[in-house]
């Protein structure tokens, strides 16, 4: 910019231009509205992204990726036929206890 950088100091300083630097003054405001535009586009892009994380992000916080839950199987003691191993391992007496009646 060379000789603008003064005028462009003082035109942001004082927030005048100098009279004879029109085309200094014209060049600054070109600057500021072409940051303004970049200023823009970055919130835009921000917002995108985010939008884009939180559409991406909610299905498998919620679990709803399509994957299967697996529960382990175990041969029930004392019968012939399979039951959950969670459900036994939480209250074997329960089990046991059901089946004596």
């Amino acid at each position: 910019m060379g000789s603008c950088e003064v005028t462009q100091y003082s035109y942001s300083k004082y927030g005048t231009g100098s009279g004879d630097n029109q085309d200094c003054a014209q060049t600054i405001e070109k600057e500021r509205d072409d940051h303004e535009a970049v200023e823009t586009l970055n919130v835009f892009c921000a917002e995108a992204a985010g939008v884009a994380l939180v559409g991406w992000g909610f299905p498998k916080l919620g679990g709803a990726s399509g994957e299967k839950i697996v529960k382990k199987l175990m041969k029930a003691p004392g019968k012939d036929f399979l039951i959950f191993r969670e459900k036994f391992e939480l209250n074997p007496a329960a089990y046991f206890r059901s089946l004596r009646n």
